[in-house]
């Protein structure tokens, strides 16, 4: 029975030496020739190929994440928060004027506005005035109602409205009316609205009339000036995921120069300051840590237009690095979240000589995002993913009694690297390992792939070229022809002196043929 076993072999390895050869040709990353192939069981055939990049370390990104290169060709993760706009109607509610009751022919009505407003003008783009009277009279009384505090837009004269209470037979004789706000001026010469009216009978008497009554019903404005208060406006809560560690398995890795920005665009004409609760990052071991330094204790104050450029919007762009804040020590951590709310205070000195404005159409809108250019060290930084396996390993070594793996490489990272392969079942199960190591002993123990050579300035500027065979250890053989799918754990060091940058351009690429046989007893 041996014997026909072995028979059944041999055809495999004729047919694993034709596709070895068709498969790999002659180039020096494909080139397995080296692997010893003879006549009396052994040969190569490939197992997995890899190509490990930025994309393979970083794993998937979401619809918030990115991936730029700069002009050096350093590579940046971008990972963005949600996009905040706050607009006029989310900050100015309608204008608080209450329902009046005309008990006089001048009426002061007094109202006070919000958050201590002092307007100088207002332009109303919706509203009305609406009104209802009556008259005792048995005969039609003329009615005229001025408002001095508000002005006409094309003619510049007080707005008045007139009508008639016409006489129908029977009394009391009511009138009521919805006259619109639209464009019309309002402009408050001290912090009350006088109303006038004047009931004139057909002789020319002036009378007054019974239940009238007056509102401003729900007026809006197109554009607003003066001092326009002091309010804190609210901002959402937000949360910013940071996936860089989801493959990580080991080690750790410290990033240079890990950057928060803020971007703000705001057309609103008054001063605004950022007014932080709280800037927390979230660790994958559970600790939150607060982020501290100048601009968050003291606020960021936005760039705003001046009253000759209204309609115009002013840019803010704002960082938190490592010169004006602690994230250097905090992103070290292992950050998986950036977990932030802050708000934003109108007119934070609460100068009311200054004069500002805010339009129907104002707006400010704040985006955050972290910026972490893959530059810094790595201190056994491990990370895991599955590989294809290029041949049925159960089915096709069913027989054999050993296997050797070669790996060749070459790398362009400027970091050594470990390799550790798991072998795992169909369902993802770990069944066993290439080495009985554990992860913090693979390197140095297990440097397969030496760093590629480095510049000044950190930047790769050499390809190292590695080969090694590694003999699966027998008593982990039936282990390794149960193998579904291997784990390849990749582990990253540098010397702590070399701050290195990586590019889009770096990666490493291994290919692994096996060498299996049976013994010839």
């Amino acid at each position: 029975m041996k014997f026909i076993q072995k028979q059944k072999l041999y055809h495999h390895l004729i047919f694993g030496l034709i596709l070895t050869l068709v498969a790999f040709g002659c180039q020096r990353l494909d080139d397995f020739s080296n692997a010893s192939l003879d006549f009396d069981g052994e040969y190569a055939a490939p197992l997995f190929t890899a190509d490990i990049n930025v994309d393979d370390i970083i794993g998937d990104l979401d619809s918030l994440t990115s991936i730029e290169i700069d002009e050096d060709g350093l590579v940046h993760l971008i990972y963005r928060g949600d996009f905040t706009q706050r607009s006029s109607t989310d900050i100015f509610a309608s204008l608080p004027f209450l329902p009046i009751t005309l008990s006089d022919t001048v009426t002061l009505f007094d109202y006070e506005a919000p958050n201590g407003m002092v307007l100088d003008y207002v332009i109303f783009k919706s509203g009305d005035i609406k009104f209802a009277c009556d008259s005792p009279f048995d005969e039609d009384i003329d009615l005229e109602i001025e408002f001095p505090d508000i002005f006409d837009p094309i003619t510049g004269e007080t707005f008045k409205i007139n009508n008639t209470l016409a006489y129908n037979g029977t009394t009391p004789v009511n009138l009521q009316q919805s006259v619109p706000l639209v464009g019309l001026r309002l402009v408050p010469e001290n912090p009350y609205l006088v109303v006038k009216y004047t009931a004139t009978k057909q002789n020319g008497e002036r009378v007054f009339l019974n239940n009238f009554f007056l509102s401003f019903w729900f007026p809006e404005a197109s554009y607003i000036q003066g001092y326009l208060g002091q309010e804190l406006y609210d901002l959402p809560r937000d949360t910013i995921f940071v996936d860089f560690f989801d493959r990580w398995i080991g080690g750790g890795i410290t990033f240079a120069n890990p950057v928060i920005h803020m971007d703000v665009e705001n057309s609103f004409g008054l001063p605004v300051r950022s007014v932080a609760h709280f800037l927390d990052l979230w660790t994958l071991d559970g600790q939150i840590l607060p982020i501290t330094g100048e601009p968050i204790a003291n606020g960021l104050d936005f760039a705003y237009p001046s009253l000759e450029e209204v309609g115009e919007s002013k840019h803010s762009h704002f960082v938190l690095d490592k010169d004006n804040s602690n994230v250097v020590d905090v992103f070290a951590q292992k950050p998986i979240a950036l977990d932030y709310d802050f708000d934003a205070l109108g007119n934070p000195d609460a100068d009311e000589s200054l004069i500002g404005f805010a339009t129907d159409s104002s707006f400010f809108t704040v985006h955050v995002f972290i910026d972490l250019p893959v530059y810094g060290t790595a201190n056994m930084f491990t990370v895991i993913s599955d590989v294809d396996i290029e041949t049925n390993i159960e089915e096709d070594y069913e027989f054999a009694d050993y296997a050797t793996l070669k790996f060749i490489s070459e790398n362009e990272i400027p970091m050594d690297i470990g390799l550790q392969l798991y072998f795992k079942d169909e369902n993802g199960n770990k069944i066993d390992s290439l080495f009985d190591l554990p992860l913090a002993q693979i390197l140095p123990e297990k440097t397969f792939i030496k760093a590629a050579g480095i510049d000044a300035d950190g930047f790769s500027n050499s390809t190292t070229y590695n080969e090694l065979e590694i003999e699966v250890p027998r008593e982990k053989f039936d282990a390794f022809k149960q193998t579904n799918i291997l784990g390849l754990v990749t582990v990253f060091d540098n010397d702590v002196n070399d701050v290195v940058r990586m590019t889009n351009k770096d990666d490493v690429r291994i290919k692994v043929g096996i060498k299996a046989g049976i013994d010839n007893e």
